[in-house]
């Protein structure tokens, strides 16, 4: 499989329970400047039931109905709709090309890893940051209690 290189827009749900905002949880326990093994840190971040072990990477989405959605999940699981939102990301910019380099398709590295093709399918469409998003690239923010103000619904 060919890496492909992210799109020029991505999306970041955060909303209180998540790892951390524009930030991996694991740099609150590390220093960023530590080597981490790509492989290994994918390969715990996709364990989808050890939600405790902080990883080095940042999950965005380029598939915006993706972020909606999960943000609906998260207003049904009982999150406030003031604290959950949507980040948009932009990558086309100059700064972006540095912090780009940083940047992994989640659905190449479940490939390295030989995850199955069904298992694959789920990370269709989603990049990893290491370490963080720079606040830099930052270009929107919505929060699920604008969209439903504004009469956004899913049913």
């Amino acid at each position: 499989m060919t890496t492909p290189s992210p799109p020029d827009l991505l999306f970041r749900t955060c909303y209180d329970t998540s790892a951390g905002r524009l930030n991996s949880d694991k740099k609150n326990h590390v220093t960023a400047s530590q080597q981490q093994d790509l492989p290994e840190e994918f390969a715990s971040h996709s364990n989808f039931w050890d939600h405790i072990t902080p990883t080095a990477l940042v999950s965005t989405t380029a598939l915006l109905l993706r972020a909606i959605h999960i943000t609906f999940d998260k207003l049904y699981r009982g999150e406030e709709a003031e604290r959950v939102e949507i980040i948009f990301i932009k990558l086309g910019s100059e700064a972006a090309v540095a912090a780009s380099a940083k940047v992994h398709s989640a659905e190449t590295l479940a490939d390295g890893l030989q995850f199955s093709a069904e298992k694959r399918k789920n990370y269709k469409g989603e990049y990893l940051f290491e370490w963080e998003i720079p606040e830099s690239l930052v270009v929107h923010l919505v929060t699920m209690a604008t969209l439903l103000q504004r009469g956004f619904s899913i049913e």
